[in-house]
């Protein structure tokens, strides 16, 4: 089964939003490991384009993790996110993690993000999770994060610097989880 959720439409466009699997937009992958490593990856001292491609690559699934699911217009890429089991091994404990929400700045401030940790939540209710957690290093996501139903968890450092990590208990009588309709032609 497919994933194809139709949100909001952005001011002055024509084509809705669309959140789906990026199994199913492949042709997005490249364009979307270079934002990845422009965003995150340049300060690992390993990192590269092509390790962010490879990583991608991971998520290219529907029915396990990792996945990952992207905002699309048309054919113009807007964001991603990433449902990860064990995203940070200093906590174990917390098994489920929403991961790498990231909408492309010219797209920012439309609703985009919020749409895509929805999508991801109901996602991680489809797959039978019981809760998703992640983490920040940015003081301003913790606000936005705690208006979408995360709850602040702990403050560790985490590789040197302070997190903050947030959790998400899931319930389907709290997420719309219904079934997306399925892409045309899939």
């Amino acid at each position: 089964m497919g994933l194809c959720y139709t949100g909001r439409m952005l001011a002055a466009a024509h084509d809705p939003i669309q959140i789906g699997y990026l199994a199913d937009f492949p042709q997005h992958l490249p364009e979307l490991a270079g934002w990845l490593y422009a965003e995150w990856g340049q300060p690992a001292p390993d990192g590269s384009v092509q390790m962010a491609q490879e990583s991608l690559r991971r998520r290219l699934n529907k029915d396990r993790l990792p996945l990952a699911l992207v905002a699309v217009q048309g054919e113009t890429l807007l964001g991603t996110t990433s449902l990860y089991r064990q995203e940070m091994e200093i906590r174990p404990e917390y098994e489920f993690w929403l991961s790498t929400v990231y909408v492309h700045p010219s797209f920012r401030r439309r609703g985009i993000g919020e749409q895509l940790v929805q999508a991801a939540a109901a996602q991680a209710v489809r797959l039978g999770l019981p809760a998703l957690y992640l983490y920040t290093r940015r003081p301003n996501n913790v606000a936005w994060y705690t208006r979408l139903g995360w709850t602040i968890l702990e403050r560790p450092i985490y590789e040197g610097s302070p997190a903050v990590i947030m959790v998400r208990q899931l319930d389907t009588a709290n997420i719309n989880s219904q079934a997306p309709p399925s892409p045309a032609g899939a």
